[in-house]
């Protein structure tokens, strides 16, 4: 029987999840979403319990449970009519008129193949309810894709996590990358932005027309990497049957130094192979499918992403100036369909001062008690003056400016308490592209 589980304090998810049997030898992992919690506590269900098998496919059938990966999960019983199992639950009198309603709003997004019975099972909820209790729950709320409020919805919000994921090395290329394919890297974000096992500068290239990321290892594992390759239509050469196009490939190193790389086409493994170890096994691989590829739902709100290519993803633009690159963008999204209605289409509305204000600050961020400053005026005494965190900041060296001039100083103590003076300060506009950290230490 299905056993219900809560994630570990230390787990950076939150809430429940199920391990399930579907055939096969393999339990597979289902994801609880918040509707499905308020009915489990509702029924008194915790940590450990185990679940009706019923009830844990009618919930699956009605998306209330879901898959990280996209495992076509065709052993569950068939015999279950999830209205049938969810009426029998009397729901009515075991839930508040607020989690009704949430639940009434999600099944109003519903439009699966048993669409005629679940609005039989809504009609039913709504008995009795009182009107002002559904006004707090738009039918939004019911969407389908549970971790839908967890993507970055707009594209200042693609950007900053793109850059986020990006070590300082990695940025300007993540910033050309999104002005050169904004709909195929916003696309692949947007895929990954929910893995639960994304490194945290996840960013490992952009190049080929592809984008790659790090992942945390699982155990015995020393390095996994997965590339986003959906952006093109190159095939690879599988052992029987005909060359396959593929969505992306993944590096796995072992505990032993294995080597193993594979290909995928959805969530089938199409070609694999392992070197320089003996753990190599594509058997076990499948096994980490879960774990490995990104979570399988559309990121766009629909059910059915469109393919964006990345045909502009590699190095012969990629390393053009910024001006050139602005161009390319705009010109790429005037010849492609675009359904996105956001203001901020524009790639030239990405800042590209506050893209060199995040590079400096990663670079900086290892000297100590040295801090990125904007000029705020002059004094009296012609020093520069700034603030950080509401405490003046007075620059005594010899430093001609102007107020906005951006400035890189080091402070006194790392704990500012009151208003300071500093001898030690350099215009941002002074600072080399190359060797900036060693250039930095010796002049500051």
């Amino acid at each position: 029987m299905p056993a219900l589980n809560e994630y570990s304090p230390d787990n950076s998810k939150e809430g429940y999840y199920l391990r399930a049997n579907v055939g096969g030898g393999h339990p597979v992992t289902l994801q609880v979403t918040i509707v499905a919690s308020r009915i489990f506590n509702a029924l008194g269900y915790t940590d450990g319990d185990a679940v009706p098998t019923k009830l844990v496919w009618s919930m699956y059938e009605l998306d209330m449970l879901y898959t990280l990966t996209s495992f076509n999960i065709d052993a569950t019983p068939a015999d279950v009519d999830p209205t049938v199992v969810l009426k029998e639950l009397d729901l009515n009198n075991k839930l508040s008129d607020e989690e009704q309603a949430e639940i009434i709003s999600y099944l109003e997004a519903y439009d699966g193949p048993d669409a005629e019975q679940v609005q039989q099972l809504r009609e039913q909820l709504l008995e009795g309810l009182p009107e002002d209790a559904l006004e707090p729950t738009g039918s939004d709320t019911g969407s389908w894709f549970p971790m839908f409020n967890q993507l970055p919805q707009t594209r200042d919000e693609v950007a900053n996590l793109l850059y986020e994921w990006s070590d300082p090395s990695m940025l300007r290329r993540s910033h050309r990358a999104l002005l050169l394919n904004k709909k195929f890297v916003t696309w692949s974000v947007r895929t990954f932005a929910t893995h639960q096992y994304l490194h945290q500068n996840p960013i490992v290239s952009i190049e080929n027309n592809e984008i790659t990321y790090r992942l945390v290892p699982p155990k015995g594992n020393k390095k996994l990497t997965i590339a986003d390759c959906r952006g093109h239509s190159k095939e690879a050469e599988t052992e029987r049957g005909p060359n396959s196009e593929y969505d992306y490939r993944i590096h796995r190193v072992l505990k032993d130094g294995t080597v193993e790389k594979a290909y995928f086409r959805e969530d089938i493994v199409i070609k694999y192979n392992s070197y320089g170890g003996e753990s190599g096994s594509v058997s076990l691989l499948k096994y980490n499918i879960e774990d490995i590829l990104p979570p399988q739902y559309s990121y766009f709100g629909g059910s059915n992403d469109e393919p964006y290519t990345a045909d502009l993803l590699i190095d012969e633009y990629l390393t053009e100036s910024l001006s050139t690159i602005q161009f390319e963008g705009n010109q790429t999204d005037q010849s492609q369909s675009d359904t996105d209605s956001e203001s901020d289409d524009n790639p030239e509305s990405v800042d590209n001062s506050e893209l060199e204000d995040m590079e400096l600050r990663q670079v900086i961020s290892d000297i100590p008690r040295v801090e990125l400053l904007t000029v705020e005026g002059v004094s009296n005494n012609e020093n520069l003056k700034a603030e950080i965190d509401g405490k003046l900041v007075v620059v005594t060296a010899d430093l001609d400016g102007v107020e906005g001039d951006k400035i890189i100083v080091r402070l006194p103590t790392a704990h500012i308490e009151h208003d300071v003076t500093v001898d030690a300060a350099l215009k941002v506009s002074d600072i080399p592209d190359e060797n900036t950290t060693k250039w930095i230490v010796s002049n500051l």
